[in-house]
């Protein structure tokens, strides 16, 4: 199941954001999201959240 989340961010999270996204070729969801992960993987929460192939995929677009 896909839930959507809005965040607010202050202009230059946003800008940081961007550059983050650009240097990694995601758009910035994707990075939003690649993020999260990471510190889900960094507390040993990854096992909270099933990755589907679904999902996967999406990462690489």
């Amino acid at each position: 199941m896909v839930r959507r989340i809005e965040v607010t961010l202050e202009q230059y999270e946003y800008s940081a954001l961007l550059e983050m996204a650009n240097e990694e070729l995601r758009n910035p969801s994707d990075q939003l999201r690649h993020i999260f992960r990471l510190e889900m993987d960094r507390r040993n929460k990854n096992d909270l959240v099933e990755i589907t192939e679904h999902e996967r995929n999406e990462d690489g677009k």
